[in-house]
């Protein structure tokens, strides 16, 4: 409100969903600040609202949505304050994401299949069309099949529904900087980071400022935002309430861990649970298991039932609230859901991220993110010091995930503490499912019960949170270069940018980056036409051992192409009169 006051120029505050832009605007009457509702669509919202915003009479209040997309309500501000900035990459990568589902969309996917048939390998099409493969993302060799880009192009110009004709209008032409990504469940088609140096309303703002109570990694807001540079401020002394955590999987089979739920559900006064997933269909698996035996039988709600408000979830007698990917972005204070659900490891949460971790290793890179969403998730029910809920961890991903050093020694203290609490609490009731609920029950209703569960876990010992020291930064400016570079056709440089960053990546756990990296390099090389430089780096990322198959196959294409190449030359020179 001070900058607006002090420069009279735009200023404009964005959160991830409607609900939480209505929160923001709420509280800002509350607080006597001026702002304008941007919240909704062209044809809904308030013409007189806009023109206060753009004549800086007033904040502009509204969602990433309303920024990032071809006709913005957000233009060039003086100021843009991106809140929950973690939870928003998914909604700035959208406006370069074009995401075919392969059930709502199924005949747009399959005809897109069929386009790409021909740059995939024959392993790669058995792996995508098996049912039992269905997590499994593979990416499309397209460059060195001429014919497929055309191919697409003609089946999704056709395409004229909204969420795939915006994404594609605006990634039409430059395709050959697009990574191309297919499963059974959806086909997506992304840059590496999204290319927001082209799109004005962001680019050209003259302060950006990024806010997360759990900030993590600098190099993934670099790529997230597909931005070079960001000074960092952090507070000192983070405000937490109390989380107290239990794994059951750790100590019961599947079937006591949902009896476990349905009988703390059973006895607590106020029946509401949020689940947090990384995938839809984890999260309907999950309802599924624990909704079955739970009584009273609770209502389902989603994303879509709490877009505008809280309440239908905040107010419901007998409610769960099933979010897939909503690490961040939602309050949940007090009474309003003491029990949360986490379900499957958070590492994740799209093609791409299951892609580098499954085929390239990528793991060790992406922790960064999967400990920043375990702090969001765990936060949604404890939203000041004073606050408390039970967090019950379910699936051996998830699992195996926390109890992992390399993981749980980087995480906060205090969450380290409970975290290392509940493993205690889970070995003491692990002769039977009953001593656990009993446990859980106390703890959500009993004050007595909580103090001493609290001061045994201050009692607590354990070592110093440790820094991460993989050097994150220079690889998430070395992503947003080499993004930048190829999306103009400057491949040259592209190729020079993934080369260096694949010499300066020599951590042994980031073998698999070093690979991919080299990966990328060949791409730019194939782009520029240097068959020479392309099988070099293919050669050496198939070296290195990390999805050599993949790389072996490509390397092995390459080089009948060249001496195709050059036999063609050849015969073009050979003349029967010499």
């Amino acid at each position: 409100e001070w900058r607006r006051r002090k420069t009279g120029d735009r200023v404009a505050y964005l959160t991830l969903t409607n609900q939480l832009a209505k929160q923001v605007l709420r509280e800002s009457e509350k607080l006597g600040i001026d702002c304008a509702d941007l919240t909704g669509t062209k044809d809904t919202r308030d013409a007189s609202e806009v023109g206060r915003y753009t004549i800086g009479r007033a904040i502009g209040i509204t969602t990433f949505a309303n920024l990032f997309n071809v006709n913005p309500v957000v233009q060039t501000s003086n100021v843009i304050v991106f809140d929950d900035a973690h939870g928003g990459e998914q909604y700035v990568a959208s406006m370069w994401t074009v995401r075919i589902d392969s059930a709502q969309d199924s005949n747009t996917y399959q005809e897109l299949l069929t386009a790409l048939r021909p740059a995939l390998f024959e392993s790669q099409y058995r792996i995508v069309t098996d049912e039992s493969k269905f997590a499994a993302v593979e990416i499309v060799d397209v460059h060195a099949h001429l014919g497929v880009l055309s191919d697409v192009t003609v089946v999704l110009d056709k395409e004229d529904e909204a969420k795939i004709h915006f994404p594609w209008s605006v990634i039409r032409n430059n395709l050959h900087a697009c990574l191309f990504l297919v499963s059974l469940r959806e086909i997506t088609i992304r840059p590496l980071v999204p290319p927001t140096h082209t799109h004005a309303p962001f680019s050209e703002t003259i302060q950006r400022i990024y806010m997360s109570a759990t900030l993590g990694g600098e190099g993934d807001l670099l790529r997230g935002y597909g931005i070079t540079r960001v000074e960092t401020i952090r507070a000192k002394h983070a405000q937490w309430g109390r989380r107290y955590i239990f794994m059951p999987n750790l100590y019961f089979e599947e079937e006591a861990c949902a009896h476990v739920i349905s009988s703390v559900w059973s006895d607590m006064d106020v029946h509401r649970t949020l689940i947090l997933a990384p995938s839809s269909m984890i999260a309907d698996c999950t309802f599924d298991s624990i909704s079955e035996g739970l009584i009273p039988k609770p209502i389902r709600l989603g994303a879509m039932d709490i877009e505008h408000t809280i309440e239908p979830f905040t107010c419901a007698e007998n409610a769960i609230l099933c979010l897939a990917g909503r690490y961040d972005g939602l309050d949940l204070p007090g009474d309003d859901c003491r029990l949360l659900i986490m379900a499957e490891n958070p590492g994740a949460v799209d093609p791409l991220e299951r892609h580098l971790r499954e085929h390239w290793m990528l793991g060790p890179l992406l922790r960064r993110r999967e400990r920043t969403r375990l702090i969001q998730g765990m936060g949604r029910c404890t939203r000041d010091a004073t606050d408390f809920a039970v967090i019950i961890l379910l699936g051996q991903s998830l699992v195996d995930s926390v109890t992992m050093p390399a993981l749980a020694e980087k995480l906060p203290g205090e969450i380290q503490r409970e975290l290392l609490w509940g493993m205690e609490q889970g070995e003491v009731a692990r002769d039977g499912s009953n001593a656990l609920t009993e446990m859980t029950i106390g703890l959500l209703a009993d004050e007595n019960y909580r103090k001493n569960a609290n001061e045994h876990i201050a009692e607590l010992d354990i070592p110093d949170q440790k820094e991460d020291e993989l050097g994150d930064n220079e690889s998430g400016k070395s992503e947003v270069l080499y993004l930048q570079a190829l999306w103009i056709g400057d491949y040259s440089n592209s190729y020079h940018i993934a080369r260096r960053a694949a010499d300066g990546t020599n951590e042994p756990e980031l073998a698999g980056y070093r690979a991919w990296w080299l990966f990328l390099a060949s791409i730019a090389s194939h782009l520029q036409d240097d068959n020479n430089g392309e099988v070099d780096c293919l050669k050496r990322a198939k070296a290195i051992g990390i999805n050599s198959g993949f790389l072996d196959k490509l390397l092995r294409l390459r080089r009948r192409s060249e001496e195709r190449r050059v036999g063609k030359e050849c015969r073009s020179r050979w003349s029967p009169y010499h």
